[in-house]
């Protein structure tokens, strides 16, 4: 810290601070302070329904095997259609936990601790990620201050289900793609295959990442003097990623094709006309931009689908406070840190469309961050409209892809010969950081 402008040093300390902070909020809040099909009952004494995301859970324990994947269902969609890998996570911990008497309720904490960590180490790859990314230290420093005091990355992380692992193994899977561009080794590229199949097997909508990946393939292929022997090489490398990861990334749903006859696509629909229906919105409200009542919502309102119309909307609501995660806040710095975000994404969004459109940013580099963006978030929509719910749109289904329009942002700033993105995306980070931090850690 001798050095004013040592920014590698305040970055590793930005993380260590998030790091704490964020271990110290998942023991403030209980494991279910936003439900997220948890179906948590009762909390005094605990009552767990035998069908959410910790019935998945207990089912393992209890049985020693994976749940049956039931697709009829009256009122709570049973949650066992979704792949295993961090149920098991989640029954190895709690299982021996129990046996060892310490209470159920505690057991839960635990699991939530762990996904804390997984949402830290989300923070840490993206910051490797623009390591390779070859992004300055100082905007570096500025990306790293956004993630590490994200409201969505500790929603990810405060939440007991699958999305924070299936992120942190989707940002492993596109660090260590970038690797294997520098170095186009078997280990590399069947490590990137490697993560990109344990992201499927913790949740599905992890191969959405693929084009992306497969950009970065084809760069490789196509790029300026690569000879027939390089292009035999790597051809030789894609034959074994394909062969290896598809059949693995596919193989609980072609097992729940098999066994359960539910379909690749299958995601539970919200049974009758529920309160939070959106089927009656028109079209053009759902793709536009918010409504005056939807700029002044810090938390989702089921009952009143209406007012919040836009899906942009509730994407940025959604990863500004989830569905109510701030309990009892003040009247005001919830609703400046919304507004504050909103310009943020609104300039951000033009330094994406600078950053395609620059001819001097790497190809390659364009297409793996902009596809990360572009591909999920394009998919949210499809799934809104397929699935007309007000649950079926929250920003932590797009984590991964939020972050990379970020990244790709910064990255804009940091190149580009002019001063002024730069300032102004730096003082807008520094900004949203600060009311991230009164909101979610002060109170």
């Amino acid at each position: 810290m001798k050095d004013k402008h040592d920014y590698k040093h305040y970055t590793d300390f930005i993380l260590l601070i998030s790091f704490i902070l964020k271990m110290f909020y998942a023991i403030k809040k209980i494991f279910c302070v936003t439900d997220h099909d948890l179906q948590v009952l009762t909390t005094d004494p605990i009552t767990i329904g035998p069908t959410g995301h910790l019935g998945y859970i207990n089912y393992i324990i209890e049985n020693l095997k994976l749940p049956p994947v039931i697709t009829e269902y009256n009122d709570f969609p049973p949650q066992f259609y979704h792949p295993p890998v961090f149920y098991i996570f989640g029954a190895l911990i709690k299982g021996p936990a129990q046996a060892l008497g310490i209470p159920e309720i505690i057991c839960y904490e635990i699991i939530q601790q762990l996904n804390m960590v997984f949402a830290f180490l989300c923070v840490f790859i993206i910051v490797k990620i623009l390591d390779e990314l070859k992004i300055s230290a100082k905007m570096t420093m500025i990306l790293t201050a956004l993630f590490a005091f994200s409201p969505i990355f500790l929603t990810l992380g405060i939440e007991v289900n699958n999305d924070c692992l299936m992120a942190l193994f989707c940002l492993l899977a596109v660090h260590r793609v970038l690797i294997w561009y520098k170095k186009r080794t078997m280990k590399n590229i069947l490590l990137t295959g490697l993560f990109l199949v344990l992201g499927m097997l913790t949740k599905t909508s992890a191969v959405l990442i693929s084009p992306a990946l497969g950009a970065v393939f084809v760069c490789a292929f196509f790029e300026k003097g690569q000879d027939k022997e390089g292009r035999k090489k790597l051809a030789v490398q894609y034959l074994t990623f394909a062969g290896v990861s598809i059949p693995a990334g596919i193989s609980w749903v072609l097992r729940n094709l098999i066994r359960y006859n539910v379909p690749f696509s299958y995601v539970p629909a919200v049974v009758g006309r529920q309160p939070q229906y959106t089927g009656d919105i028109p079209v053009w409200a759902r793709l536009g931009l918010p409504s005056l009542k939807q700029l002044t919502l810090w938390k989702l309102d089921i009952f009143h689908p209406e007012d919040q119309p836009s899906i942009l909307g509730q994407i940025i609501q959604s990863q500004t406070f989830d569905e109510g995660l701030l309990l009892n806040p003040d009247p005001v710095t919830p609703l400046i840190l919304l507004w504050a975000y909103w310009l943020l994404y609104l300039f951000v969004f033009y330094l994406f469309v600078r950053f395609i459109a620059d001819g001097k940013i790497k190809l390659v580099h364009k297409l793996l961050t902009g596809l990360l963006f572009v591909v999920p978030t394009a998919s949210i929509y499809v799934f809104a409209f397929k699935y007309p719910a007000l649950c079926s749109v929250s920003a932590r289904y797009i984590a991964v892809p939020l972050a990379m329009l970020f990244v790709c942002a910064g990255y804009f700033a940091d190149k580009t010969a002019k001063k002024w993105p730069s300032a102004v995306f730096s003082a807008a980070v520094a900004f949203v950081t600060l009311f991230s931090v009164i909101d979610y850690v002060l109170f």
